[in-house]
């Protein structure tokens, strides 16, 4: 991919061949805003099932798009907070300690990833700042809905802004190749 850096105005070329991701991380950690209403109205074990609801349709929610994206720009999408093991061991916690919810001094939002960064001596302004998801941090999702006369997209529609130009469901691969997009 190619870029231009904005304080240098100098092209970037990335030949990296991955995209790290934060998938996962607010369906399991509660940091959805969603997520504060379930704990107010059904407590702890409310949320805890609402968090398991969450994984389980997080495949046909994200992946679909997060493919998309990957594959139009190049990229394997890396999620390490899907990897098995890592899921596995957040299921041995209680949910107030992942999430924040229901501790005397706690912040809800990903309480357990932040105090993490914290640990590991991220910069405040890091640690508290707010999540931009990929498809929304741009805006395009917002601008297609409003071209569309204010239909949303789902997880698993493509949205027509990360088409190619020709309009065509294809993308390349990096390498060249053109591969269809399912829709």
């Amino acid at each position: 991919m190619k870029g231009v850096d904005f304080d240098t105005g100098q092209e970037i070329i990335d030949k990296t061949p991955f995209a790290l991701v934060g998938s996962g991380s607010d369906e399991q950690l509660g940091g959805y805003a969603r997520h504060q209403t379930v704990f107010k109205s059904k407590g702890l074990q409310g949320l805890a099932t609402e968090l398991s609801m969450e994984m389980h349709r997080i495949g046909a929610r994200n992946f679909g798009r997060d493919d998309r994206i990957g594959t139009a720009n190049g990229k394997s999408i890396l999620a390490p907070f899907l990897e098995e093991p890592f899921v596995r061991w957040l299921n041995t916690l209680p949910t107030a300690l992942k999430t924040g919810f229901g501790l005397p001094n706690g912040a809800p939002n990903k309480f357990l990833l932040r105090n993490a960064l914290r640990f590991l001596g991220v910069p405040e302004y890091f640690v508290q700042r707010p999540k931009r998801a990929m498809q929304f941090g741009t805006r395009m999702v917002k601008m297609e809905a409003i071209e569309s006369g204010g239909a949303k997209l789902k997880g698993h529609q493509m949205c027509k802004k990360l088409l190619p130009r020709n309009g065509s469901a294809n993308a390349n691969d990096g390498e060249g190749r053109v591969m269809p997009l399912s829709d």
